[in-house]
């Protein structure tokens, strides 16, 4: 499944730090690409109203470069979801606590107390287990999609996109609860429902290999992928 990922997120950081300006920013651009969109929806869901959100993710992304925050991350001491969740909350919390003091020094009244609806803390009273909460849904949520993407590619350069598009949905359901679905596709495709069962349970086994592939880049060598993908799960259960 090594063709799945043919760079581990590791080596995009390692290449980050390449004195070849070339290379270290075709690694930036890719590691901002693959965490933009976690990186934003988390923002989205926890700043308060006195904040702008695009304008948050506009800033972080000048801090990332300016603090070399990729190129500081280090694969020996942890993993890249619980560094770049220090990182993310630091700059934040910063944020909020500037926001407030450039609103007391104007002396006039913000809205920047009140609570995101969506969202979820106010900024007097820091809640770290709802930020983490939504940072680690908005992570796992993006490494699935992620992972969905690299393998549809893979069902597309084998002519059988149709496939993964009507069957993807449906690997993680037990059979009963979706009879008519799976009914449908195999009159659509012309497959069998023995054939249709051989083929979900192949897409669900690739998922999960790659998932799992996908965990592990994340993570510094020698810790355990298991747990980690067991809390990813976990957490996407929840939400």
């Amino acid at each position: 499944m090594s063709n799945f990922f043919p760079d581990t997120r590791w080596s995009l950081v390692k290449m980050a730090r390449d004195p070849r300006t070339e290379v270290a920013e075709r690694a930036l651009e890719e590691l901002w690409s693959i965490y933009e969109i976690p990186i934003r929806k988390t923002l989205q869901r926890t700043c308060p109203r006195g904040l702008d959100p695009d304008d948050l993710v506009q800033d972080f992304f000048l801090h990332s470069r300016r603090s070399k925050v990729f190129e500081r991350a280090d694969n020996n001491i942890g993993s890249l979801r619980s560094y770049l969740g220090k990182i993310l909350e630091n700059f934040l919390r910063t944020k909020i606590k500037f926001e407030k003091r450039e609103c007391r020094d104007r002396s006039r009244l913000v809205h920047i107390e009140d609570i995101r609806t969506d969202g979820e803390f106010p900024p007097e009273e820091w809640d770290g287990e709802q930020f983490y909460r939504v940072y680690d849904r908005e992570w796992a949520t993006d490494l699935v999609r992620s992972v969905r993407g690299k393998l549809q590619d893979r069902y597309r350069a084998r002519g059988k996109e149709e496939l993964f598009l009507r069957l993807f949905p449906f690997i993680g359901t037990a059979t009963g609860e979706i009879t008519d679905e799976l009914e449908a596709i195999e009159t659509d495709l012309s497959v069998s429902k023995e054939h249709l069962s051989v083929l979900r349970s192949r897409m669900r086994k690739r998922f999960q290999i790659a998932f799992a592939e996908a965990v592990r880049e994340t993570l510094p060598a020698g810790e355990d992928w298991e747990d980690e993908s067991k809390y990813l799960r976990r957490v996407l259960a929840e939400s």
